[in-house]
């Protein structure tokens, strides 16, 4: 009776995860379809780079050689140093995996890239839960991110759409850290969260995911200040006398005595400084090679008019809203993220 109850309840739960899996295998339907004529390949960057450089890492995995020189590419490149061939990535991991004994075939890794749209749903889906959100609109808000005009416009751009599909699962597992007690949970989610954090970075765009970064360090921030507020609001509950006895008592007792006041304001910032060293510990197999081929490159010293080529200029904020208005958006500037999605949000800023 109680498992009957069980699956009830979270029943709901598992029509939108199964649903958030099965959409994006009918957006793409057409990299699978039977007839050639309606066959549409994923194209772009990961037509011309990702995959032939993926084949050539899973040959050579395959032959139990390391991933580190290229002597196809000019007069021969680091491999391991070039930080979009990800070699370590865990989804590419498994793919060469999921190939071992053959050749990994273009249809495998473009079911690869729609496995990602999955990856950013469900995560956004278990967030939004997290956040006590109903059923109903965690999914509504799952599929706005799995469809947004970032993924649809840089789904030929493999590594930038996998950094950024991992954001709300790492934003959803700092969120279980911090709502955690006991250090045994805690850890816990801290380790995942460092696990997520490095897939990430290994995910091989370090621009998405700076800008992941950012956000994720603005929102512990947002949640470090709230629990000050919080702490601020409570009533003291020593008065005079009381401190006047503490003060005499040894050092080691006003610290025993200090220290449960004082932890949980620190949550946020310990978990965020501990998930962030697993996550930077993890993927140094991957930056620390690149980092010596950047000094190595004409990237070593960046100039400003370098760094700021194809920022988003004021004009294009208007892509929000009209996603082709005189052709403004591109592939670069995609930030249209629909009409549901914009009718919803205002919605939210207007109804209490």
């Amino acid at each position: 009776m109680m498992l009957r109850r069980r699956m009830q309840a979270i029943a709901p739960d598992i029509g939108a995860l199964l649903l958030l899996i099965i959409l994006p295998m009918l957006v793409f339907w057409r990299i699978w379809a039977s007839n050639p004529d309606d066959r549409i390949m994923f194209g772009g960057d990961i037509l011309m780079g990702a995959f032939p450089t993926r084949v050539f890492v899973h040959q050579l995995t395959s032959l139990g050689q390391l991933p580190l020189w290229n002597p196809y590419q000019l007069g021969g490149m680091p491999l391991a140093g070039d930080i979009q061939v990800a070699p370590f990535y865990l989804p590419n991991l498994i793919l060469d995996w999921l190939s071992r004994g053959k050749d990994i075939s273009y249809l495998g890794f473009e079911l690869l890239v729609v496995a990602h749209y999955m990856l950013g749903a469900i995560g956004m889906y278990a967030y939004l839960r997290r956040l006590n959100i109903q059923v109903a609109a965690a999914l509504v808000g799952s599929i706005a991110f799995e469809f947004n005009g970032f993924f649809i416009g840089h789904r030929g751009h493999y590594n930038m759409l996998a950094a950024a599909a991992w954001l709300p699962a790492v934003l959803c597992l700092f969120d279980y850290a911090w709502a955690a007690r006991g250090l045994v949970r805690t850890s816990l989610w801290i380790v995942l969260a460092g696990l997520a954090l490095s897939q990430m970075v290994m995910a091989g765009h370090p621009q998405a995911t700076l800008y992941c970064g950012t956000l994720l360090g603005a929102y512990g921030l947002w949640r470090w200040a709230n629990d000050l507020r919080q702490h601020a609001k409570r009533p003291s509950a020593a008065s005079a006398d009381r401190d006047k006895q503490e003060q005499q008592q040894p050092f080691h007792a006003r610290v025993r005595a200090f220290l449960p006041g004082i932890l949980p304001t620190l949550r946020v910032p310990i978990v965020l400084v501990c998930a962030g060293l697993i996550g930077l510990g993890l993927s140094a197999v991957a930056l620390l090679p690149a980092f010596e081929l950047l000094g190595r490159s004409l990237r070593s010293t960046p100039t400003y008019e370098f760094s700021a080529q194809y920022s988003l200029l004021p004009r294009n904020l208007i892509g929000l809203f009209i996603p082709e208005l005189l052709n403004w958006s591109g592939t670069e500037f995609r930030i249209y993220a629909g009409v549901i999605t914009l009718v919803l949000a205002a919605t939210a800023l207007i109804v209490p």
